[in-house]
């Protein structure tokens, strides 16, 4: 809906004059991530899971096999305008949102986020081990 982008900047305004910041906007995203969160049987499944639920949100997240797990790359990011407004909150509350998605999976995976002010951004590092067909598109 039209009201959502005028919504949101003023609650971003809001969360800025209270002094909130990072870390609160990374809590506030892992709880609705942990929500969110499909419980899975491998870590293969739940970087699935993860890609998935990222892909209905809009984030076109493409995945990369790594030695360590899957990166995955974000092709688009729907909350682009706002995060260069305020990189701090808005890509916290994605991170927040991950990080939520990935442990919400039950499989002791972990992420390494980068934002915006990051030299490779906008992309997750979901680090499971070695997996191989987790990084192939469902």
């Amino acid at each position: 809906p039209a009201v959502f982008p005028l919504a949101t900047r003023m609650l971003l305004r809001l969360a800025a004059s209270a002094g909130l910041g990072a870390g609160e906007a990374v809590e506030a995203g892992r709880d609705q991530g942990l929500a969110d969160g499909t419980p899975v049987a491998d870590p293969a499944a739940g970087v699935e899971a993860v890609q998935r639920r990222l892909a209905d949100l809009g984030f076109d997240p493409t995945p990369v096999p790594t030695d360590e797990g899957v990166t995955l790359a974000f092709g688009h990011c729907p909350f682009r305008d706002l995060a260069e407004t305020d990189p701090a909150l808005v890509c916290g509350l994605h991170q927040g949102l991950v990080e939520g998605l990935v442990e919400g999976t039950g499989t002791g995976a972990r992420c390494r986020f980068r934002t915006l002010v990051d030299r490779d951004p906008c992309q997750v590092d979901v680090l499971v081990g070695a997996l191989s067909s987790a990084a192939e598109p469902s």
